[in-house]
């Protein structure tokens, strides 16, 4: 007698399932300022890489850096060098021409002036490793500096390097906190899974084995 023809392919799907939430995600090739308020405070942070164009000139990135939301200008962290590119995009993030002093600031120095369409990176950085940096502004909301309030959150703008195509050349700025990352199945979790695919595959197997009808 015949088995039902969707029993057999059922345990390989599983295992297919549980190989996915096994496998991370991979990371976005652009990069990605975040502007959010945490607690009393508002902290920038940028994430992401770049695959970068011949720089046209070198700058540098204020003290512990700086943000105007008129201006269209973030600068995380500070350092004597950056490399500076050329970019094209909107000219501000929509708000006022004031620049505002971070309080503190960490990692790789990476600045974006949409006034002047350009993109700053520290002159050590190397093609598609990553960029994680932070500026923290205490004792301060979105409004405080300077970012239209009647705006809602989500995305200021999309820059994209020139002479480069794709997310490997593009900066994006966002009014809102990252996009929470899903973590790998818990241990336990992926334990449980397969030991539940072993038995429904042992369930099948006795099922090729008894006839039907």
């Amino acid at each position: 007698m015949k088995l039902q023809r969707n029993q057999k392919p059922i345990a390989p799907l599983l295992a297919v399932s549980a190989a996915l939430l096994l496998t991370p995600g991979k990371a976005d090739a652009r990069l990605t300022y975040n502007i959010f308020e945490s607690g009393s405070d508002v902290v920038i942070q940028a994430n992401g890489s770049q695959t970068l164009p011949t720089p046209v000139f070198v700058g540098s990135c204020s003290p512990n850096g700086f943000f105007s939301a008129g201006e269209g200008i973030i600068c995380t962290n500070f350092t004597n060098t950056q490399l500076i590119y050329p970019i094209t995009g909107p000219i501000s993030f929509g708000g006022l021409d004031i620049r505002f002093g971070a309080t503190s600031s960490s990692g790789t120095s990476a600045a974006i002036n949409a006034i002047s369409q350009l993109l700053g990176l520290d002159s050590t950085y190397v093609n598609g490793a990553p960029i994680v940096s932070s500026a923290t502004f205490l004792e301060h909301t979105l409004s405080s500096l300077g970012l239209n309030p009647q705006r809602p959150p989500g995305s200021r703008g999309t820059w994209q390097l020139v002479g480069i195509q794709g997310d490997a050349g593009q900066i994006e700025v966002i009014v809102g906190p990252p996009a929470a990352v899903p973590g790998p199945l818990p241990l336990f979790g992926a334990a449980a899974a397969f030991g539940w695919s072993r038995r429904l595959r042992k369930r099948i197997s006795t099922a090729s084995t008894t006839k039907l009808g």
